[in-house]
């Protein structure tokens, strides 16, 4: 129903009170939409949008305007579920970006949301050791080794993990780049 498709698009733009209405134009006309709930449906779409942009922008390196879109849509809708992808996806580039304490919170959200996902483990390793919690990196870090099937990658893991026991910083710029 185009009235439907125009409210989506509303609520996407922010436009939450023209979206409302779209949504009670299309009520009005079809009886099956009574049980259409349009406040939590415009909040949804609305916040699903702001997400999206999220995402976007972390991987432009966008990573303080990034924080605050995925917070404005928590805002607009209390019910929304970020995923632990959507949290790691911040937590990776955020630490790519020289962002590491300002997306430690968003990964320790993704590693509860997802435990036992290696590759989750792997970008929160990444924050510890860029923040300075370097045996909770190894920790991470030796997690991913065991548990990850790609040989290649667990040669670089098991390379960071000596440097970092040895004291050292293996994140230097052009490796950070390099993972971007």
């Amino acid at each position: 129903m185009e009235q439907i498709k125009q409210g989506k698009k509303l609520a996407e733009m922010g436009k939450m009170a023209e979206a409302m209405i779209k949504f009670k134009s299309a009520q009005a006309l079809d009886a099956h939409l009574v049980t259409f709930d349009i406040k939590a449906k415009t909040k949804y779409f609305a916040a699903q949008s702001l997400v999206e942009q999220s995402e976007k922008l972390a991987k432009e390196g966008k990573i303080k305007l990034a924080i605050a879109k995925y917070q404005s849509a928590q805002q607009i809708d209390d019910n929304l579920k970020i995923s632990a992808w959507q949290w790691n996806e911040l937590c990776w580039q955020g630490s790519l970006y020289g962002q590491a304490a300002k997306v430690l919170k968003f990964c320790e959200q993704a590693v509860v949301l997802a435990p036992n996902n290696w590759s989750i483990r792997d970008s929160q390793a990444l924050v510890k050791a860029l923040t300075g919690d370097i045996q909770a990196a190894i920790k991470d870090f030796q997690f991913v080794i065991e548990e990850s099937n790609d040989e290649e990658l667990k040669k670089i893991r098991q390379s960071w993990v000596a440097a970092l026991k040895q004291g050292k910083n293996p994140f230097t710029e052009k490796v950070l780049k390099g993972l971007r």
